[in-house]
Order: structure tokens, then C-alpha cells, then sequence
């Protein structure tokens, strides 16, 4: 497992990262607390060294299987957690409650990840995708500012969806890391993101690199996901331009030895700017087949111009 600068904190992470949305048992499916463990543990044997979860992953339940996966584990991995939707105050709901970044929220927030993590600190501790308002007004990187000041985060930042809105972090927030969606349908945020970021020393991690599943080729434009499944939310545009993009890049792949999936993550892992690409595995087997896609990357010109025209079509 190759690894990258986490910007310029010192520290460095592998270039593949495990993101646990999944394992929290309210917006994918039930959760399989058994083979969530065995996916961590199997991560960090191959070299995983960041994993990202939120408190909002199943109300705190994803911290948890964290915490349970990592006893015992002799190499260090850094946790990414965040927060920002209401978990604390207002009745159960998936997806959390109310977006809250007030610093009193943020600060209780912050002690129920520690908790549920059993750890002093968290290693990155970001907002979860606030607006630009809130960024600008800046009471709550100011909290995060305060907790990293107190030794109770070591980085904090913002996960964001546009790069306005993640350099109002770095410049207004004085962010150590954001994290934005990087896909082949979807990166152009993030390269402007980049741009900015990596001169200043913030670190920038992908979320999405597989659009939520649909650049991995296995969902057509007719696919029907479960009520308990956030994708059944997204709307039928949604599905029907990730599908179809899949299906136009799926040529591409058998001439390099690999499938859709692997060149969707070998689209993302080519760009030298992101410290890390977090992506989400429900099994071990999953896991594998994400990681494997590195041996792709990066690719050369050629392809990553055939990706990007096909996908964005």
C-alpha cells in the first residue's frame, strides 16, 4: 500500500482509505456488525492507515464497531471522524437530525465521539458538509480551532461539497484537512479544491470515487434500492447519469486487466493532489477488489482524457 502526505502535518496515509458509512445500520441496509470488524481488521492488515466515520453512521454505532476493530491492533491508524447533524437533541432519524454547528453542540459532539472511540483524541475531526454561511461566520471551526488547541483533535477541517466552501475553510477556519466527492463524474470541485489547498499545506481526502456504488458497473439505469437504503432517495436523474457513465467507461477497462469499478478508482487514485481516496467496503471481499484497483494507477494521460470524456458525456 502506497502512502501520501497528509498535507503538511508530518504525518503520511495510505492512498486507499476505508470509509465505514455503511457499518452504522441505518442508510445502507441493516447493519453486520461481524463482517464489519472482519473488513477493518482486513484493512489494516493490507495497510489501511485512516479510517473515516462520522457520529451520524448509525447514531454513534459506527464509532463503535471502529473502536471494536482497532483493540488490539498494533499499527497505528488515524481516525477521521465528523460532526454536524443533530444526534444528540433531537429524536432518531437516519441521516441524523437538524444540521447543528453551534460551538456548545460541537464541543458535546466531540465528547461523545472520544468516547465511543476510547480514545483522548481523535486523530481528524471535521464539520460534516456545513454551508458556506457557517464557515464564513466561523463559530464552528473556532470550536474544532478549540478542541485542537485542548489536544482532543489533531487536525480538523470540513467535509465539504464545493471548493468555495472548502477554501472558506482553509482561509477563514484555518483547516488542517477537507474532504469533497471525487469521482469521474464528478471531480471537478475537487481538482479546483486541490489547487488551492496544496499550496497552503492542507491535505485533501476524495469521498465517492465509486459515486455511492453506480461506477461500479452494478447498478443499470432500472436498478431498486431498499427503503432502509439512502440511494432510494437520490431520484431516478441520479441513477440514470451514474449508470450510464459506467456503462460508457466499462470498454475502457478490459484492455488495462481490470474492471469498471477498479478504473473508476484508478481515475481518482492518478491525481497526486489528494492526500488520501476514502472508499466504503461492506465485506473483506469488497475491500480486496477495492484495493487491488491501485495496481491501475496511475494512469496514463490518454486514459484519464477517455474517462473523463466518456463519464461526463
Amino acid at each position: 500500500m502506497r502512502e501520501r502526505p497528509l498535507g503538511r502535518s508530518g504525518l503520511t496515509v495510505s492512498e486507499l482509505s476505508l470509509g465505514t458509512w455503511a457499518f452504522g445500520g441505518d442508510e445502507w441496509g441493516p447493519p453486520r456488525d461481524a463482517e464489519a470488524i472482519a473488513t477493518i481488521r482486513a484493512a489494516v492488515d493490507a495497510g489501511v492507515t485512516l479510517v473515516d466515520t462520522a457520529d451520524v453512521y448509525g447514531y454513534g454505532h459506527a464509532e463503535d464497531v471502529v473502536r471494536r476493530a482497532l483493540a488490539g491492533t498494533s499499527q497505528e491508524v488515524l481516525v477521521c471522524s465528523k460532526a454536524g447533524n443533530d444526534v444528540l437533541d433531537t429524536p432518531r432519524q437516519a441521516g441524523g437530525g437538524p444540521k447543528r454547528f453551534d460551538a456548545d453542540y460541537l464541543r458535546r459532539a466531540l465528547e461523545g465521539t472520544l468516547t465511543r472511540l476510547a480514545r483522548e483524541a481523535v486523530d481528524i475531526y471535521l464539520l460534516h458538509n456545513p454551508s458556506l454561511d457557517v464557515l464564513e461566520r466561523d463559530e464552528a471551526m473556532a470550536a474544532l480551532r478549540e478542541a485542537r488547541q485542548a489536544g482532543r483533535a489533531r487536525l480538523v477541517g470540513a467535509s465539504v461539497y464545493t471548493a468555495v466552501e472548502g477554501r472558506a475553510a482553509i482561509d477563514v477556519g484555518g483547516a488542517d484537512v477537507v474532504m469533497i466527492t471525487c469521482n469521474a463524474v464528478n471531480h471537478a470541485e475537487a481538482s479546483a479544491l486541490a489547487a488551492h489547498a496544496g499550496p497552503r499545506g492542507v491535505a485533501v481526502l476524495a469521498r465517492s470515487p465509486l459515486a455511492s456504488g453506480l461506477l461500479t458497473g452494478a447498478y443499470g439505469a432500472d436498478a431498486v434500492f431498499a427503503a432502509d437504503d439512502h440511494r432510494a432517495a437520490r431520484g431516478s436523474d441520479w441513477l440514470r447519469t451514474g449508470a450510464a457513465a459506467a456503462q460508457r467507461m466499462a470498454p475502457l477497462a478490459p484492455p488495462l486487466g481490470c474492471d469498471v469499478a477498479a478504473l473508476a478508482l484508478a481515475f481518482v487514485l492518478s491525481s497526486p493532489d489528494l492526500a488520501s481516496v476514502v472508499v466504503g467496503a461492506r465485506t473483506p471481499a469488497q475491500l480486496h477488489r477495492n484495493l487491488a484497483a491501485g495496481a491501475f494507477a496511475p494512469l496514463d494521460e490518454r486514459t484519464l482524457a477517455a474517462v473523463r470524456a466518456l463519464a461526463e458525456a
